[in-house]
């Protein structure tokens, strides 16, 4: 539902100010904004993630057809 979305981007948020290196956090704020089609925040998360070690291959798949298209937002 989008009341959970919106409290799981929260969370995470909050998660990731507490400790801005918490790959995990990035990573399922990604999904969360991939759930919502809000592809340039996904793809913006997942990078994040992939940069503290966390690699989502299944997540860095779904997100491939929208890098092209993010660019220009």
């Amino acid at each position: 539902s989008i009341g959970r979305n919106i409290d799981a981007i929260k969370s995470y948020k909050k998660a990731i100010e507490i400790k801005p290196d918490y790959a995990e956090a990035h990573n399922n704020l990604s999904v969360v904004y991939l759930q919502q089609r809000q592809y340039h925040l996904a793809i913006k998360y997942c990078d994040k993630a992939k940069e503290l070690g966390l690699i989502n291959q299944a997540l860095l798949e779904a997100l491939k057809p929208y890098r092209d298209t993010a660019k220009g937002q």
